[in-house]
């Protein structure tokens, strides 16, 4: 068992050939958002509920909410903790590949792609570790038509602005935006 800031700093991640794309939708990003949630209400690390978190549009604070706490390996390696689910991974060259887990694990990245934005993260702050290789790659590939986890999600300060109309966008690439706006708003 690891936590999901020491999976995703253990190296790259793609998908295996046989996995399907990015279809959770709606219910199942704010379910793994509510459990989330809960889980820091449970331990205490329930942030303040009255602070505002800046809008898309900038409306609200200009300031981020909040801020992370230095990053402890302890933490991440001691309880308390909780189960979000099994990844299946299999080593491949650089990367590992992934056999089951991907929707979580896209989601999650999804989550601190926000964070990071929402918290207006520099290059050298600890969550990039999070969503980029030292090498400066996106830890998750997941080849999509119109790049759209790597352009709308991954890229920085993309979740914090609005989405434009794109024709085209498959429907892997709406549900991706779609949970960047949840994300964001929750």
């Amino acid at each position: 068992t690891v936590s999901i800031g020491e999976l995703l700093r253990s190296g790259s991640f793609e998908p295996a050939n046989l996995q399907r794309e990015y279809c959770w939708g709606e219910p199942q990003q704010t379910d793994l958002m509510e459990d989330l949630v809960a889980q820091f209400g449970r331990f205490g690390f329930d942030p303040e509920p009255e602070t505002a978190i800046p809008d898309k549009a900038g409306g609200a604070s200009a300031d981020p909410a909040f801020e992370l706490a230095a990053r402890s390996p302890e933490l991440e390696k001691g309880a308390p903790y909780c189960l979000f689910g099994n990844v299946d991974l299999f080593p491949e060259g650089p990367v590992f590949e992934i056999y089951d887990g991907l929707q979580r694990i896209t989601t999650f990245s999804v989550l601190f792609a926000v964070i990071r934005d929402l918290l207006k993260a520099k290059k050298d702050d600890g969550i990039n570790t999070l969503l980029v290789t030292e090498k400066g790659q996106f830890r998750l590939s997941v080849p999509m038509k119109n790049d759209t986890l790597e352009h709308d999600v991954l890229t920085p300060g993309r979740t914090a602005r609005p989405y434009k109309e794109e024709p085209g966008l498959t429907e892997p690439g709406q549900r991706l935006r779609l949970c960047a706006g949840i994300m964001h708003d929750m």
